[in-house]
């Protein structure tokens, strides 16, 4: 694999009897055209072997819980995304009554989502090959590192279009992690609005 390339993955390698495949939030919200359907493709190609292994794909309750506030709270300021969770939460119901979703998986000490994946992956590295899907650089980085320390097999990639999974090289994830980092960073370093100031308009 080139420096800065991407491998794609069958994604029922994953839903063997010994192995598991988590979905994160962002991957049911993802709106960027080149991933449009890749979630529903991917389904389409595991489902068989979803029910012939009877293992389910792993939706924890922290990620519903995720898809229940964004229906919520981004109802006015961005309809098309609270349209999604939505969308997402009808999904995830008709899935589990089809058998190829698992939506009962919670843990309450931890408050996010993405520290229970890592959790488990960390808790199950040597009993499962693990897989996670989600579009956020952070648990990629975290996974590859876990993979690379504990020896097992844990892959953190996305969904394509076609529904295979796309895992980063390692070139190119340490540079989307470096640009997420420098994000942060000027993030933390833009001065705040004073109030009664609006974006655009100059404070006198």
């Amino acid at each position: 694999m080139k420096a800065g390339a991407e491998r794609l993955l069958d994604p029922v390698q994953f839903v063997g009897s010994n192995c598991r495949v988590f979905v994160d939030t962002n991957v049911f919200m993802e709106t960027r055209p080149r991933y449009t359907g890749g979630l529903k493709a991917l389904f389409e190609r595991c489902s068989e072997a979803i029910q012939r292994n009877n293992n389910p794909v792993v939706v924890p309750t922290k990620v519903q819980d995720e898809l229940r506030v964004n229906k919520r709270k981004l109802r006015t300021s961005r309809p098309e995304s609270a349209a999604k969770a939505a969308n997402a939460l009808v999904f995830l119901r008709s899935a589990s009554e089809a058998g190829l979703v698992r939506t009962s998986l919670g843990d309450d000490s931890n408050p996010y989502a993405d520290d229970l994946f890592l959790d488990l992956f960390e808790r199950f590295a040597t009993t499962y090959d693990m897989c996670l899907l989600t579009f956020d650089i952070t648990p990629k980085l975290r996974v590859r590192l876990l993979a690379r320390r504990t020896g097992g097999h844990l892959v953190a990639g996305h969904p394509t279009k076609t529904g295979d999974v796309a895992v980063e090289s390692d070139e190119l994830l340490f540079r989307k992690g470096q640009q997420k980092l420098a994000g942060l960073i000027a993030e933390r370093r833009r001065p705040s609005r004073r109030p009664g100031t609006r974006e655009g308009s100059s404070a006198v």
